[in-house]
């Protein structure tokens, strides 16, 4: 029977059965947000529209605010190596968020934990040049 005869459901039953078949040793949790009902996808999915993450880990609101901290110190950084000779505090600086990627997307510590081992450190040594990565990070989690 050609695609246009088929109804809604008969479609919708092909995709799933398509979706199950194909995804063997590739699943993970991903919600198919195009139906009112939750399906588990294909990583390959991840990039089509309709297609979101659900992941027991990071939450978007912390990953939000990492990425503001990256913004913030990629600024400051930049603001930095104009106006001073001291290389050290930007050394520091790219020392603290060089991990963050990786943390977001591995999630191996807690924000507490990843703050207590990255952020607070520099933010002992050279907070008082304007910069507090934690600070940051908590306001932005904060203002979500």
């Amino acid at each position: 029977m050609p695609a246009s005869h088929r109804s809604r459901r008969e479609l919708s039953s092909m995709l799933e059965n398509r979706l199950t078949n194909t995804c063997i040793g590739q699943v993970i949790d991903v919600t198919f947000c195009a139906t009112k009902r939750t399906k588990v996808a294909s990583k390959n999915l991840l990039a089509e529209a309709g297609v979101c993450l659900k992941s027991p880990g990071i939450k978007l609101k912390n990953i939000s605010a990492h990425l503001k901290v990256i913004r913030e110190a990629t600024v400051f950084a930049r603001n930095m190596s104009m106006t001073s000779d001291d290389l050290q505090i930007i050394h520091d600086l790219m020392d603290a968020i060089h991990n963050t990627p990786q943390h977001i997307e591995k999630d191996f510590w807690t924000d507490d934990k990843y703050l207590e081992m990255y952020y607070s450190p520099f933010d002992k040594q050279w907070e008082s040049k304007g910069l507090s990565l934690v600070k940051v990070y908590k306001e932005a989690c904060d203002s979500q």
